[in-house]
């Protein structure tokens, strides 16, 4: 748990602290957008393939 700053230092740390916690936070969101745009892509292609064999089954 972070504690309220009361010193330069603690102010540092702190700031430190919740620095690293933006980025955890930023990083897992970018991995979570990254899984949703490879399932997209995914998705995407596999529409593409029924399509194609749609076509292929009429032609």
């Amino acid at each position: 748990m972070l504690m309220i700053p009361r010193t330069n230092k603690d102010q540092t740390v702190y700031t430190d602290k919740m620095a690293q916690e933006a980025l955890k936070i930023a990083q897992n969101n970018l991995k979570n957008a990254l899984s949703s745009l490879s399932n997209a892509k995914s998705n995407s292609n596999n529409k593409v393939t029924a399509v194609n064999s749609t076509i292929n089954q009429l032609a």
